[in-house]
């Protein structure tokens, strides 16, 4: 049975996603990433997002 969306559309949303995280985390090193949790709770929804 076809999936609800395509291989195309599912990879272009998870690239996006990435490209979110990474837009994040750009200017964090490990330090800040660990020590702000709301950075963390942001990079993990759009982690959720993909799965």
């Amino acid at each position: 049975m076809p999936d609800k969306f395509g291989d195309k559309i599912r990879l272009q949303h998870a690239f996006d996603a990435i490209d979110t995280i990474m837009g994040y985390i750009r200017d964090a090193d490990f330090d800040v990433f660990s020590q702000d949790q709301m950075l963390r709770d942001a990079c993990l929804r759009q982690i959720q997002s993909i799965c």
